[in-house]
């Protein structure tokens, strides 16, 4: 049996987020990943972020598993806050702290958008949070280093 790409599992588990969290991966991978640009318009980022992870690119299982790790180092370390409960609570506070400062410095334009953002929290919350699930899951199983470390062997196999 061979082993599944994990840029593929990757891309799988990506296409499969709502547009907002795409987007925000999108963002951070590019702002984070050296040599990797976008125009920065969010359609064009999700659209980087998407050939980045692109497994057909090579063959080379271990340049593959090197792109992957860093892939899930970028997404645990950019997105840790918003995968939790406890994260989304410190967002919300950020918010209505800024909500409140807004509203002191009589510019309710912004502060009403700040209103919004708090009010569309536990929706944003729940999505990210049962992406950050799935994301959880796969670390331990198809992007573990075990999982790795066998994908990588499996291809010097195969070579022989």
């Amino acid at each position: 049996m061979r082993l599944t790409n994990p840029l593929a599992t990757i891309q799988e588990w990506y296409d499969a987020q709502a547009v907002e969290i795409r987007e925000t991966i999108a963002f951070f991978i590019i702002a984070y990943t050296p040599g990797l640009e976008s125009t920065g318009e969010t359609d064009d980022s999700v659209a980087t972020m998407r050939k980045w992870l692109e497994p057909g690119q090579t063959d080379d299982r271990m340049q593959i598993v090197g792109k992957t790790i860093m892939c899930r180092a970028l997404i645990e370390y950019t997105c840790r806050n918003h995968f939790t409960k406890e994260g989304w609570g410190a967002i919300g506070t950020r918010i209505a702290f800024a909500k409140d400062y807004l509203t002191k410095r009589s510019n309710e334009r912004l502060a009403e958008s700040a209103s919004k953002m708090i009010e569309r929290l536990p929706f944003r919350s729940a999505q990210w949070r049962k992406a950050g699930e799935a994301w959880q899951t796969l670390c331990v199983t198809a992007l573990a280093d075990g999982a790795l470390k066998a994908y990588e062997v499996e291809g010097r196999s195969n070579r022989q």
